[in-house]
């Protein structure tokens, strides 16, 4: 039973002022292709700081969404002291698809494949440390927020328990719902219980969208009022990106900047749209995130899915699952598969281009 429960040693502690290392492994592109020779570089660290060598675990971090460095296995990192606390090795393994971003790569940004990467860096370590996997237990694990991680750390030990010995899967994700509406639900209750002023205000701007997008009159002014003039068209994925910023606050309550000053993300957001509940206010928040990710509503919306999909049409799902935006889904939908959900995201597409001629 892991218990985070110790004191962070002093600053001067040699042990913990002491960096991980980078280093590069050769992966194999595609783990399913016998006759595929190609390679790619996969970035791993590693921290020995606190390792036993004679029986300490080894404790595999599973890079997920963003992309892994040396700090995530060094303190202040709960990681870290989950170490210290269990002399452990600490690793952290980046996903392929930091390595892989181009539009021909897609096609191998597979958990299927993640999963033989994992494997596979396995017994490289193994074979080049000579670490005794007897006296030297393996666990993986996730950062809390990264669901994806989470679910491949999980996957990682069902499929293969001779790999890791134990897996440590916060907040998986490892049912694909067609509306997974209860995430929205969440959102509600969580914003209501901070302040519910704060929710009747988003309330009452969101129900102010929503009867511009019903009506379908004066989109492009309103969508020019949230930065999605020159991105975005379809009322659907705009309603989605609007609903998905007012998520980002409530879920992710506060946010650190480069300097590591914290942004309370969600106060200063309730702050505004009390103040003023108008579609303005929620606009200029959306401008706003959007602009410090540096993406576009596009980028940020299902259609980006749906664009993907179009553009590797034979190939498996390579893309997180996104729920459609909560309107009009009063009740949960079956459970779908991956292959369903990705056709039917390319026949709603398939329709809209119809229509658009």
């Amino acid at each position: 039973d892991l218990q985070l429960d110790i004191a962070k040693p002093s600053d001067t502690d040699p042990k913990w002022i002491e960096k991980a290392e980078h280093f590069e492994f050769k992966q194999r592109l595609d783990h399913f292709n016998a006759t595929d020779s190609r390679t790619f570089q996969q970035s791993y660290w590693v921290n020995r700081a606190y390792w036993d060598e004679a029986t300490g675990p080894v404790v595999l971090y599973i890079g997920g969404q963003g992309s892994v460095n040396g700090s995530l296995i060094e303190p202040p990192e709960e990681i870290a002291q989950l170490a210290a606390q269990y002399k452990a090795l600490l690793i952290a393994l980046d996903h392929r698809h930091h390595a892989l971003s181009s539009e021909e790569n897609m096609q191998y940004v597979l958990s299927v494949q993640t999963l033989e990467d994992i494997k596979s860096f396995r017994n490289f370590y193994i074979e080049q440390e000579k670490i005794d996997s007897e006296r030297h237990p393996w666990l993986s694990l996730d950062r809390s927020y990264r669901f994806y991680a989470g679910f491949v750390s999980a996957r990682l030990r069902s499929k293969y328990p001779s790999v890791v010995n134990d897996s440590l899967a916060d907040r998986a994700l490892v049912d694909a719902k067609m509306d997974f509406s209860a995430y929205d639900d969440q959102v509600r209750q969580s914003l209501e219980a901070f302040s519910s002023t704060c929710a009747a205000a988003v309330r009452s701007s969101l129900e102010l969208v929503d009867a511009y997008l019903s009506a379908a009159r004066n989109l492009e002014t309103v969508y020019s009022q949230f930065g999605c003039a020159d991105s975005i068209e379809d009322p659907t994925a705009f309603a989605f990106v609007v609903v998905d910023a007012v998520s980002f606050a409530v879920q992710y309550t506060q946010t650190s900047t480069p300097d590591k000053f914290t942004y309370k993300l969600r106060d200063q957001f309730c702050n505004n749209i009390t103040v003023s509940p108008t579609m303005e206010t929620l606009g200029q928040f959306v401008r706003w995130l959007h602009s410090g990710m540096g993406a576009t509503c596009r980028q940020q919306s299902i259609e980006s899915v749906i664009d993907t999909l179009v553009r590797t049409p034979n190939t498996p799902l390579a893309v997180p699952l996104i729920a459609p935006p909560p309107v009009a889904s009063p009740s949960y939908q079956p459970i779908v598969s991956l292959d369903q959900w990705k056709e039917e995201m390319l026949n709603k597409h398939s329709q809209q281009q119809q229509q658009q001629q």
